[in-house]
């Protein structure tokens, strides 16, 4: 999806809020985003941007560049020295791409694991509301979010829900994770608060191959060109 301005700056506002400054914090950074240069941001990376800030940066990303890690978000993952490490983990248009759509439970519980008491998650990604009032991120993905479904998300695990706007018609959402209790939603439970809509993208980081298809690379400009 990339990084854009208005993102950083939610990002920036919930950190602080939070967190304070970000020089020593840990961040996980879900796939190795890129910022365009129409942000009018010097920096081109979300790595760039957060190490800059003083942040101790990873990304997790199939592709495995700019020093990302290659991890399959759809499976548990057993890393030991990251349980309860991360004090700030973005979404910014990666979770909605898992696959198959029970795996969204593995996905979550995988982030609630690695994320600290006290840290904070902040996902930027397609609401089933936005997608229905305008249409415009048809066709990117599979996986719609409600914002309900943040809303259980925090009440099952013991999250603050402590930010929840629309941004470019995308649900940006930040959740501060208050104890060490184990991942409590239900598969069931989790599944109803996102809806399907067959025919989007399904692809394993920025530069995979069925990303850059023509046909998606053609609707990712008529999007930026005002088009739904």
């Amino acid at each position: 999806m990339g990084l854009r301005r208005s993102y950083l700056q939610f990002i920036e506002d919930a950190a602080n809020r939070t967190l304070g400054e970000f020089r020593g914090r840990r961040v996980l950074e879900l796939g190795n985003q890129r910022i365009g240069r129409r942000e009018g941001i010097r920096e081109r990376t979300g790595r760039d941007w957060f190490t800059n800030r003083g942040a101790e940066h990873i990304a997790l990303d199939f592709n495995g560049k700019d020093g990302a890690v290659a991890l399959d978000l759809s499976r548990r993952i057993d890393r030991p020295d990251w349980r309860g490490h991360f004090d700030l983990i973005t979404n910014a248009g990666t979770t909605e791409h898992v696959e198959p759509f029970a795996a969204q439970w593995e996905c979550f519980a995988n982030l609630h694991d690695w994320l600290r008491p006290g840290g904070i998650a902040i996902h930027i990604v397609p609401g089933i509301e936005e997608l229905q009032a305008r249409g415009r991120w048809q066709n990117h993905c599979n996986n719609y979010y409600s914002a309900q479904f943040f809303a259980d998300l925090a009440a099952a695990n013991d999250y603050a829900l402590v930010a929840s706007t629309v941004l470019n018609d995308l649900r940006a959402v930040c959740v501060q994770k208050r104890s060490d209790r184990p991942f409590a939603s239900e598969r069931a439970a989790l599944l109803a608060g996102i809806t399907r809509r067959e025919g989007g993208i399904v692809y394993h980081g920025i530069d995979d191959p069925e990303r850059n298809r023509p046909v998606h690379v053609a609707r990712r400009w008529l999007r930026r060109l005002g088009w739904r």
